[in-house]
């Protein structure tokens, strides 16, 4: 046996660290499941660790940090709310770590004005003649702090809300002593990809999930455990066989650091790969996030031993990608793909007690289903524009749409033209927000069906959830939606606005064929487990041997490297 398989596995579980707090849903929910299968299977074997951007190393946690962390140490989900009848349109009291109406205004009006402000050139029409004023206040915003933690704008004898406003929320500098940019960005590794900015996310979510603004005095390090006061041990990477990135990498200098390690020592990095959504489709994709994504990936091309991609379609754009820009052709065997299934929570649900949904307009059967973070991506205006049609042919007849999801980024304007339509009644379109798990299985069992108008996913966990509980999935086509849908899912193109809505009203009017369908699904869905996917995965990274480094193979990738704006 040689001697590299008596070395470890370092295991990143930094994205399930940092948002512990919160409820674990996609990427994190899937860390959780392989970092479980390594505490039950390679105990003995795996380091769990966090990545130190300010010393530039790997901490490693305890193993019972990281089991606290997979029992739950997560914040209640926010109450559910109706799209028709938000809290937003009643003034309440602001309670304790909750933004008030007035700092979500003040927000909303800096927003509406920095976008304005750095409109590309191509838009420089709806500049000029844009209605957005220039905003009196920002929430945080301290001008004479401002002005004393930045010289540069005091000397040149600025306006400090106007450098703010155009220079200083894009160069991450903070508003003042009670929030620190750049700390909660690094602190939140969720708020890049959110598509919101440090400040806004912080005032709308953070605040009310218990999140800190700016480092607690005498607070311990990012990379300190909850039940510890001291630093983390540092991993020595020599002692490594390989590292295992399963979570997000598209932050801060990982990839950069591992890469660079790895032609000084030699371990394996084998990432698992969602999507390429940054790349492929950044319009809708928050723009710091594509461009941290491009040049995080370029190291991981160059230096990566192994990559796991959670559909064919995510496979192919991989590969697409490394050849369109001139990376390394992905050798066969280099790509595995694990297809996903559902979320652990349905694969587990005899463990649950199931909950139902307290709200007289769900009932059993008379509901329709669309699980989704609300964002452009999903697509929640085409699901609004075909229930608007339903019901202006169907009137009362028309079953309500139920959405379940987190409302995030690029979705204000949809959001508020849904809840002012007048064609639209509150019983028609449902927003439950974020829900317990028991409530969510309620309702995939007791849905009449489900719909999944997304625009492009790596997966498409929605439609897989679906058909596990034998329920007919109307959704789109395209990206890897195909792959999920098994052949069992109905797949229209979203061009096709017509068959959307006669399929649609097919399978809310006709009882026989519902029945019919869903019997289908349930005789012939495969159903894949969560065990099996991360036995798969930890497999892959174990059965590969580390290339060997040359010194002109060094040299060649170090050369490479540099030409990527740091």
């Amino acid at each position: 046996m040689s001697t590299s398989e008596h070395k470890r596995i370092l295991f990143d579980f930094g994205t399930s660290w940092r948002t512990r707090r919160k409820s674990a849903v996609g990427i994190t929910r899937c860390e959780h499941e392989v970092a479980r299968y390594l505490l039950n299977e390679h105990l003995d074997n795996v380091i769990f660790g966090l990545f130190d951007e300010t010393e530039m190393s790997f901490r490693a946690l305890a193993v019972e940090d990281v089991r606290q962390v997979l029992d739950g140490y997560e914040a209640a989900p926010p109450h559910a709310t109706d799209i028709a009848k938000s809290d937003l349109q009643t003034p309440v009291a602001a309670t304790p770590g909750e933004a008030s109406l007035d700092e979500i205004e003040a927000l909303n009006e800096v927003i509406r004005y920095t976008r304005d402000l750095h409109a590309r050139p191509a838009r420089l029409l709806k500049r000029l003649f844009s209605t957005s004023k220039k905003p009196s206040s920002c929430p945080c915003f301290d001008p004479e702090w401002y002005l004393a933690a930045n010289r540069d704008v005091a000397d040149a004898g600025f306006d400090p809300l106007d450098h703010f406003l155009s220079h200083g929320l894009q160069e991450m500098r903070s508003p003042g002593p009670m929030f620190n940019t750049r700390w909660y960005i690094a602190n939140n590794p969720d708020v890049p990809g959110s598509g919101l900015g440090a400040l806004e996310h912080f005032l709308k979510y953070g605040r009310l999930e218990g999140r800190a603004g700016v480092p607690a005095r005498g607070a311990p390090s990012p990379v300190t455990a909850w039940s510890h006061s001291t630093p983390l041990p540092l991993v020595h990477l020599d002692d490594l066989r390989c590292v295992i990135l399963p979570g997000i990498f598209w932050e801060g200098d990982k990839t950069k650091y591992l890469a660079r390690e790895k032609q000084r020592i030699g371990f394996g990095i084998y990432a698992l790969i969602y999507d390429l959504i940054p790349l492929v489709i950044p319009q809708y994709c928050d723009r710091e996030v594509a461009s941290n994504f491009g040049r995080c990936l370029h190291f991981l091309l160059w230096e990566a031993d192994g990559f796991c991609c959670i559909s064919k379609s995510t496979e192919n754009d991989l590969r697409a990608y490394a050849d369109k820009h001139g990376y390394p052709s992905l050798a066969r065997g280099t790509t595995k793909v694990l297809p996903l299934g559902p979320a652990s929570i349905v694969e587990r649900r005899d463990e649950i007690e199931v909950v139902p949904v307290e709200d007289r307009r769900i009932v059993k059967d008379g509901f329709v289903l669309f699980v989704s973070t609300i964002e452009a991506r999903k697509n929640h205006a085409f699901a609004y524009q075909l229930w608007r049609n339903l019901v202006q042919r169907n009137g009362g007849r028309t079953m309500p749409l139920v959405i379940v999801g987190s409302i995030a980024w690029g979705v204000a304007d949809l959001m508020d033209t849904i809840r002012r339509d007048p064609a639209v009644s509150p019983d028609s379109i449902i927003h439950l927000g974020s829900i317990v798990d028991a409530e969510l299985l309620w309702l995939y069992e007791n849905c009449a069906f489900t719909i999944f108008p997304s625009f492009y996913e790596g997966w498409g966990i929605p439609i897989s959830e679906s058909l596990f509980f034998g329920k007919p999935c109307i959704a789109a086509t395209g990206s890897s939606l195909e792959e999920a849908g098994q052949g069992l899912a109905t797949h229209i193109p979203l061009i096709d606005g017509r068959h959307w809505l006669e399929a649609t009203e097919s399978m809310m009017f006709d009882l026989a064929a519902r029945r019919t369908k869903s019997e289908t699904i349930v005789r012939r869905y495969e159903k894949s487990s969560w065990r099996d996917f991360s036995r798969d995965l930890v497999d892959f990274a174990l059965s590969k041997r580390p290339a060997a480094v040359s010194g002109a193979s060094s040299k060649t990738r170090t050369a490479s490297h540099s030409n990527v704006r740091q």
